[in-house]
């Protein structure tokens, strides 16, 4: 219950008026009902190259040398997600991190190939998983 700021408590409170959204929590209420309708619709977002309905793992051909060395950190994005392929079929849902050879890939012990885009799916995680996508021609 509500009280007169220039009163002291009184016997009977006077009730409260319900409180209503301040015009920007409108407009950040808009921005998310607008955001989540792009991404039900299957729109790129902003960092993400594409979306497929196909499955995560049809990206290219999985490779156990650099999953392994994605597991213990020795071959990673630089920066997670900086530029992303989202899966939004009905199997195999997921978001892949792509780096390639000279861009935001960490790649201490040189397994890197020229000519390849290395899709990261869990990077970081200990069931990181690497698909290669490309060929060793360069384009």
């Amino acid at each position: 219950m509500c009280y007169p700021r220039d009163m002291e408590r009184q016997k009977t409170p006077i009730p409260c008026r319900p409180r209503r959204f301040k015009r920007t929590g409108r407009a950040a209420l808009a921005a998310a009902l607008a955001a989540l309708a792009a991404f039900a619709t299957g729109h790129a977002a902003a960092g993400q190259y594409a979306n497929s309905r196909s499955p995560y793992w049809t990206v290219g051909s999985l490779n156990q040398v650099l999953s392994d060395a994605c597991q213990k950190r020795e071959f990673n994005q630089i920066e997670p997600f900086r530029l992303t392929l989202g899966f939004i079929g009905p199997a195999g849902m997921a978001i892949t991190g792509i780096a390639k050879m000279g861009w935001n890939l960490n790649d201490p012990r040189g397994l890197a190939q020229s000519g390849f885009t290395y899709h990261f799916f869990n990077d970081g995680l200990s069931n990181c998983q690497v698909y290669l996508a490309g060929s060793r021609l360069t384009r």
